[in-house]
């Protein structure tokens, strides 16, 4: 999965991961390009235990974390795919962004003007929304 600079590999059989990950060492030095390791993660989906395996996954020399979710394009993805998770995730920002609307409708005494609310609301969930897809990850 590519978007951008953001890269997710994914296999059923741990041994091609390994393999993966040194075809993509081998690709970047030659392109010139770098892989931020400290916020590279493995995740075993659908594992039915989280014990570490006897041989960690490495990108150039160095041990990749496992973690039991991580986050791709701003989504929330845990290890047994659970779209709660990720639904709960995803809700956050809109209902801090509520929040924020509500507090300057009030400071500036829109409350009792539905079009402006709407309006503000409109505009809050618009650009929330641009943020996620354009900046992934980087997303607050």
């Amino acid at each position: 999965m590519l978007y951008a600079d953001d890269l997710g590999l994914t296999t059923n059989d741990p041994g091609e991961m390994q393999t993966m990950l040194n075809k993509l060492r081998m690709y970047a030095e030659k392109k010139g390009l770098s892989v931020n390791t400290a916020k590279s993660e493995v995740v075993h989906f659908n594992s039915k235990s989280v014990s570490p395996l006897q041989n960690p996954f490495t990108y150039d020399g160095v041990v990749l974390p496992e973690k039991d979710r991580f986050k791709y394009l701003g989504m929330l993805l845990d290890r047994r795919m659970n779209p709660k998770i990720a639904e709960e995730h995803a809700v956050r920002p809109y209902m801090a962004a509520q929040s924020r609307i509500s507090e300057f409708a009030k400071s500036h005494e829109l409350k009792s003007r539905p079009h402006a609310m709407l309006w503000l609301s409109k505009c809050m969930v618009f650009l929330l929304g641009c943020m996620r897809v354009r900046c992934g990850a980087q997303c607050i």
